[in-house]
């Protein structure tokens, strides 16, 4: 019988398992970026299943393990991200080199963090997230996990339109992003089961230019939130990237109305 967690829960603990292995021999750009991405499907499977709400909560321990780990490997990526964004930046020397002086600092840190994550997660905690994707599986019908997987992409997509009444502020914006994430992945999952209607096909192509745009605005925040930290000494330099900010957040809200109909 086919089925749509199993099929992909299969594939996505595989392709976590090999992202892990190459981490664990370098932890570098392209090593920490597929591990992310891999970590993102499984997170992604995770709340599907809760949505189609047919079987138990999944294993406690593997599950707070893969979070734990998916914590860690976007520590380890969130300096080098905010290193980028502050090299788009002019001027302000001397608070520039004290901020990727403590950018390094958390690089390192970071690594150390993913290090133990990595020792944390193991065979048996990909078996039994595996089992648990597969129970949820077999007490359903392909068409009814697709119904369920384009429902709960729906919900998404209304809860995020809901928080678009708060679009001034980050914290709505941070959660209209996590929701209109979690549909465009569920999406993106039925698409290769061939499972989309026209209408969904749609949508995901439109979330799918959203998520750039989106990205953008999440690293400036980062970088402004972590400068506020930083004291007088970079005040002005976190002024210009609040002024940034403040540009891309007008851009965003536009064009998720523009999406979302809000």
């Amino acid at each position: 019988m086919a089925t749509l967690l199993h099929t992909h829960a299969h594939r996505a603990l595989d392709q976590l398992a090999q992202a892990m292995k190459a981490v664990r021999r370098r932890q570098d750009h392209k090593g920490v970026h597929g591990l992310r991405v891999a970590l993102k499907k499984v997170r992604t499977l995770l709340r599907l299943a809760d949505a189609m709400g047919s079987g138990g909560a999944p294993p406690k321990g593997p599950t707070k393990r893969l979070l734990a780990l998916f914590k860690a490997a976007g520590a380890q990526r969130e300096p080098e991200v905010s290193a980028q964004v502050l090299d788009t930046f002019a001027g302000h020397d001397l608070a520039r080199k004290a901020y990727q002086a403590h950018l390094n600092a958390r690089a390192k840190q970071a690594e150390r963090g993913l290090v133990k994550a990595l020792k944390a997660f193991g065979k048996r905690d990909a078996e039994r997230l595996l089992d648990h994707f597969t129970s949820i599986s077999q007490g359903l019908t392909y068409s009814q996990e697709t119904r369920a997987a384009s429902r709960y992409c729906e919900a998404e997509r209304i809860a995020a339109r809901a928080m678009m009444a708060n679009s001034d502020r980050d914290d709505a914006l941070h959660e209209v992003r996590k929701h209109l994430k979690n549909a465009w992945h569920t999406l993106r999952l039925l698409d290769r089961n061939g499972a989309l209607d026209e209408v969904e096909q749609h949508t995901l192509e439109r979330l799918g230019s959203l998520q750039e745009a989106l990205g953008d605005w999440h690293d400036l925040f980062v970088v402004w939130a972590d400068l506020g930290t930083r004291g007088g000494t970079v005040v002005e330099l976190r002024n210009a990237v609040e002024k940034r900010l403040h540009e891309r957040r007008r851009q965003l809200v536009d064009r998720l109305r523009e999406v979302l109909g809000a």
